[in-house]
């Protein structure tokens, strides 16, 4: 887990599978609002306010979820030789976007 301070009220954790595996935490169930998920943001909390001295007591918290993979896959249609259009297929927007 990586905890960086981005502005005075702003910061970015990152955080690795395993990270979520030591918490037995399902990375598709960090949207869901379980006893666990709460625990582990609390601890993450906890641990931003001891290591980069960021206040959260009191506060309103918006929480963004970004997901990244390792490597977007590309899949492309090997042209012929009239061809003159390459076709990229991405399963998804964000595929696409990286």
């Amino acid at each position: 887990m990586k905890i960086e301070r981005l502005t005075d009220n702003k910061i970015r954790i990152i955080i690795h599978t395993y990270d979520l595996e030591l918490e037995n935490i399902n990375i598709n169930n960090l949207t869901v609002t379980t006893i666990e998920e709460q625990s582990f943001f609390i601890k993450i909390l906890e641990k931003a306010e001891k290591e980069i001295d960021f206040e959260t007591a009191g506060s309103k918290l918006l929480l963004k979820n970004i997901h990244l993979k390792k490597k977007p896959l590309v899949k492309r249609k090997i042209p012929s030789v009239s061809d003159t259009i390459l076709i990229y297929k991405f399963d998804d927007f964000e595929e696409f976007c990286m």
